[in-house]
């Protein structure tokens, strides 16, 4: 059986052309102008500003919800540390407020081998990247604290922080291409990513998932299904057209997804067509019937994120 989303061809053209950054600094600013993001502001004038607003008692300690103490995970406030309990129990506790669980937003960003893939404007990567940028600038824009995890073949986490300028220097790093990185590397697995993010970060967050959940499985299914009873989980599904319509390129190379043996295909084949095609609606089928449990929103390559993302950024 052939993964549809794994052309040697494609896969050789982007290893040897691999562009040094997705995106440039303007593009950058011009996402961060989208959400009307001053990224002019004095810095220190600005971290007050995140810091106090509608969300000032959880940041200076006065006047928040108790809810709970609980282990101390990575991301969580240091100021809020309960020592005594800490010393108590032999390990770090924290105490748990309100308002921290509805200030942080949690990305987990794909960018396995398949997300380097597009038929139309742009990669899957490409993409991605954009969208992870917007929500990283409305989590901004909301005084939130937000941290990103990277799939490729490693995990790549970072903890909560807000402010501008730490977006800005994300989205500096979410833009740039590891020219180490070989696209037919061993990655980490969906399943393994959701059940890191589960164990690793805080529950209560809003938590944005973007992949084109190619390995979405029985397991992947069970550990989205966790994240999604302590979080709001918002899905968005990259896709491409040839996902599901085989472009007509004559005879191509494609890696099996069993074997990883080269094999060349006739993509004029109207029998393979059709067999493509109706895997590939299978498939696309399946992960929606997965995310149908989230809030869950498609994005083609050949679309604008901005357009299709604004009503959740908003």
């Amino acid at each position: 059986m052939f993964n549809p989303m794994r052309l040697s061809l494609f896969s050789n053209l982007i290893n040897r052309h691999k562009p040094k950054a997705l995106f440039d600094a303007n593009e950058i600013l011009a996402l961060a102008a989208l959400l009307q993001l001053d990224h002019q502001h004095d810095t220190s004038m600005l971290t007050r500003h995140l810091y106090a607003g509608s969300q000032e008692s959880s940041h200076r300690g006065e006047g928040m919800d108790f809810l709970e103490n609980r282990q101390y995970l990575l991301g969580d406030n240091p100021r809020h540390i309960n020592w005594r309990l800490s010393a108590r129990l032999g390990n770090l506790h924290t105490r748990v407020f309100q308002e921290d669980k509805q200030s942080q937003t949690l990305i987990i960003l794909d960018r396995r081998p398949s997300m380097w893939f597009g038929t139309q404007q742009q990669l899957k990567v490409r993409q991605a990247v954009s969208s992870a940028i917007l929500f990283m600038f409305a989590a901004t824009k909301r005084h939130n604290a937000f941290a990103c995890l990277q799939l490729d073949t490693i995990f790549h986490g970072s903890d909560f922080h807000s402010g501008s300028d730490f977006a800005l220097l994300q989205a500096e790093q979410l833009a740039r291409v590891d020219n180490r990185m070989e696209l037919d590397a061993d990655s980490v697995s969906l399943a393994e990513a959701l059940s890191y993010a589960l164990d690793v970060y805080p529950r209560g967050n809003e938590v944005i998932i973007i992949s084109d959940f190619f390995d979405m499985d029985q397991k992947a299914s069970a550990m989205l299904g966790a994240l999604n009873e302590n979080n709001r989980v918002i899905s968005i599904y990259i896709t491409d057209p040839a996902d599901t319509m085989l472009p007509r390129a004559g005879s191509i190379d494609t890696v099996s997804s069993q074997s990883g043996e080269i094999v060349a295909i006739d993509t004029g084949d109207p029998l393979f067509r059709e067999h493509y095609q109706q895997t590939g609606e299978q498939k696309k089928h399946s992960v929606l019937q997965v995310l149908r449990n989230t809030l869950c929103l498609e994005l083609g390559t050949e679309e604008e994120a901005w357009q299709r993302l604004k009503a959740i950024l908003a």
